[in-house]
């Protein structure tokens, strides 16, 4: 009698042992597809939803002038601007545009101007960026603007670009999808074992009642 007991104890310890292993590495798992799923979709779908709305746009092409350049050291990254001179129907616009190292250019970020950091100290931009920078004042430029708000310059990315930032967007929903599976299994899971538990409980107790 002993023995079985023994043996029926050493069963469930081994079974117990494995559930916390499962559990630990669910949790792992949940966590780094939450984190990286959260990462994604908070770096890239704002770029994805600001470049669809871009490509949407009824987009007639310009050429600008740069007039001066500026660069910015703001949470780890330096950014460039570049101030830029056009003429849109008759009109003279002067607009700060973003630009970004990899030598694309987007949106105006001229509403942002007040809120841009000052320079400081700390910017850490490279020689070379800063001299790329420079090197593009007085130059001619060819953007995009949209007639229902000249005031803006565009140039789109490519299609290409648009489908990796599409791709990175739907793996990051992915992530957040597997993670929800995972969790309502477990609950269903979790709530089956419970069920059972109570069920056996109950027969020890009938059981023990009866004796």
């Amino acid at each position: 009698m002993d023995i079985e007991i023994n043996s029926s104890g050493t069963k469930s310890s081994v079974i117990v042992f494995f559930i916390r292993v499962l559990i630990v590495l669910v949790v792992g798992i949940c966590t780094t597809a939450a984190a990286l799923g959260g990462y994604l979709l908070k770096t890239f779908l704002p770029m994805y939803i600001e470049e669809m709305d871009v490509k949407n746009r009824s987009l007639e092409p310009i050429t600008a002038t740069v007039i001066s350049v500026d660069r910015e050291f703001e949470k780890n990254n330096t950014k460039g601007y570049m101030k830029l001179s056009y003429e849109y129907n008759g009109n003279n616009y002067v607009y700060d545009l973003k630009y970004y190292e990899e030598g694309s250019f987007h949106y105006s970020t001229s509403g942002e101007s007040e809120e841009r950091p000052e320079r400081g100290g700390d910017d850490r931009s490279s020689i070379e960026h800063w001299e790329e920078l420079q090197a593009m004042v007085g130059t001619k430029q060819e953007f995009f603007v949209d007639p229902n708000e000249p005031d803006k310059v565009f140039r789109p990315i490519s299609d290409d670009s648009i489908k990796v930032l599409k791709i990175i967007v739907t793996v990051g929903f992915a992530l957040f999808a597997v993670v929800a599976v995972i969790i309502i299994l477990a609950i269903i899971l979790g709530k089956k074992i419970i069920k059972k538990s109570v069920h056996k409980v109950k027969e020890h107790i009938d059981t023990y009642t009866e004796k």
